[in-house]
């Protein structure tokens, strides 16, 4: 799926984000976790900034916790997803 056809979900969600780099095209596991700013965020705004959607967090033993950050003017670490089925 395309994060600007299909937006991502609206909670905490198994996927596999899907990048592609010199050496070609990479899945990881991941969970995502969507950002909701709730009234305790009212100091911090401006943080973590204008258009954040959201960070995926790697499932990998060998690479665990690496996020992937999703920002709607920025497509820079993903665009392409795909969710696990439970």
């Amino acid at each position: 799926m395309n994060r600007h056809a299909t937006p991502l979900p609206t909670q905490k969600t198994k996927m596999f984000i899907i990048t592609t780099d010199i050496d070609g095209e990479h899945e990881d596991l991941c969970e995502w976790q969507p950002y909701v700013q709730t009234d305790s965020d009212s100091l911090w705004a401006e943080l973590p900034g204008k258009g954040y959607l959201g960070t995926a967090r790697t499932l990998r033993d060998n690479l665990p916790n690496i996020g992937f950050h999703a920002w709607e003017q920025n497509d820079s670490e993903f665009v392409l997803y795909k969710i696990v089925k439970p």
